[in-house]
């Protein structure tokens, strides 16, 4: 079952991004099967999951150890993902 983004979660793209890359293969089969050659354009590229992929690695910096937001965790958090941006941006230049 595919997990949908709710907004008063403020780590639930996250989650959604993590159990959709969990479900990449059963997807890839769903599309690839001739029952749904009608939506097969609407199937994620390669692409497509490679900036999934570093959205989450992204977005996993700023999920703190306790998932309550607290407001001192904010200044940490946001300099975590300003370092997982340029770890990415130095690892992944697609993405700079």
């Amino acid at each position: 079952e595919l997990i949908r983004d709710v907004k008063s979660r403020w780590d639930s793209i996250y989650l959604m991004i993590n159990h959709l890359h969990i479900l990449q293969q059963p997807l890839d089969y769903f599309f690839m099967a001739p029952a749904h050659r009608d939506i097969a354009d609407y199937a994620l590229t390669e692409m497509h999951w490679l900036v999934l992929e570093d959205l989450e690695t992204v977005l996993e910096a700023s999920i703190p150890d306790s998932f309550l937001p607290l407001l001192s965790c904010t200044i940490p958090l946001f300099e975590a993902v300003i370092m997982a941006w340029e770890h990415l941006k130095s690892n992944a230049p697609r993405c700079a």
